[in-house]
């Protein structure tokens, strides 16, 4: 029998996680920053082999929710429909759902010479059907997709944030559309606007162009934020971490304090993403309470801000593990993998003090 060792994130106070159903949490409105941090440590006794069976197989909208006060921000993927069951069957629970993700590309004059504005790809992934249960489910719910800048090159981007009219208009061409498809808002995901490479480049040639640089990206979010909101449009801006951890007793600030209160102010709330490699088993500090604790810090622990991670569990051979296994050796496990082992007798779930990880190991 092959044994194997399964690896999970622990749950925190002020970030949870579903199955392929990211819930991502804001603070609660009116806490003081001490609240909040004596709030936000590991509760690793809240996951039991018992709880993460009753949750995937019982889980009714009657059930009290795990945290309560807390604002959820769901996101599904087009690649696990099965989070659009269970978004539909815990729609009372779910403040915000963004279902898919749009794309954002330049668009040119007829003479294919000049950007005059953008347009908008992935009409077809508009789930009609989905949107209408969520609504009847909980009419207060709002649907805010992801509207990703991804095709913007260095070039279009340095471009782009020094006309103001065309931030105005792409603003505008965003909100028609969320407007003309019935959506209540949108997450605003443009990584390109805030390039460390861009602005590395241009401070390599005269320091003063990465100032400048840098003030137009900033002007440009903002711009971006006011247009949607003035629309009537809920306004979500979606980034990565502005702190980046050497380790947990040292870290560097991408981005300088003034940011976040100017960011704050454009958009209805700022979401903090993390990606797939900041969990990966040797990355522990990026699931860390400081880590946590540094981005609250960074955003004034703003009620506006959401922080949420991508959970992901990862195996590998359990004689391979107590070798103290290689990075290379971890693989991704998906759900439902992982509730096959849970469900046999031998399998043990206990929690790594040191990792700040839950593992599920079966002989």
């Amino acid at each position: 029998m092959i044994r194997i060792l399964l690896l999970a994130l622990s749950v925190f106070s002020l970030v949870s996680s579903t199955e392929n159903l990211g819930k991502i949490s804001v603070l609660p409105k009116g806490s003081t920053a001490e609240v909040l941090i004596d709030q936000l440590k590991n509760q690793p006794d809240l996951i039991t082999k018992e709880s993460i069976l009753a949750n995937y197989e019982n889980m009714t909208p009657d059930e009290p929710p795990l945290f309560t006060n807390i604002t959820q921000l769901v996101f599904l993927s087009d690649y696990a429909p099965r989070g659009n069951y269970y978004a539909e069957k815990n729609a009372k629970r779910i403040n915000y759902v963004s279902f898919t993700h749009f794309i954002v590309v330049p668009k040119f004059d007829e003479y294919e010479m000049k950007m005059d504005n953008v347009r908008v790809v992935g009409t077809k992934l508009i789930n009609q059907t989905l949107i209408q249960n969520l609504r009847k489910a909980n009419p207060n719910i709002k649907i805010v997709p992801r509207f990703a800048c991804s095709k913007f090159t260095p070039d279009i981007v340095k471009m782009f944030v020094k006309t103001e009219w065309l931030v105005q208009r792409s603003a505008q061409t965003i909100a028609n559309y969320c407007r003309e498809h019935g959506f209540d808002g949108v997450v605003f995901d443009c990584p390109t606007l805030l390039s460390k490479g861009i602005i590395a480049e241009e401070r390599f040639f005269e320091d003063i162009h990465a100032v400048d640089l840098y003030r137009n990206m900033l002007e440009t979010l903002e711009q971006v934020g006011n247009v949607i909101r003035k629309n009537g449009l809920i306004a979500i801006f979606s980034m990565e971490p502005p702190v980046h951890l050497i380790s947990l007793e040292s870290e560097i600030f991408l981005l300088p304090p003034q940011f976040s209160r100017s960011v704050m102010n454009a958009y209805d709330f700022v979401h903090i993403w993390t990606d797939g490699n900041s969990n990966r088993p040797m990355n522990h500090q990026y699931s860390h309470d400081r880590f946590l604790e540094k981005i609250m810090k960074f955003f004034h622990y703003s009620p506006k801000l959401l922080v949420g991670f991508t959970f992901f569990g990862h195996k590998i051979p359990l004689d391979e593990y107590r070798k103290g296994g290689s990075e290379k050796k971890w693989e991704l496990i998906e759900y439902r993998s992982y509730l096959k082992v849970l469900k046999k007798d031998d399998a043990v779930l206990t929690f790594n003090e040191v990792n700040k990880e839950h593992e599920l190991t079966s002989e």
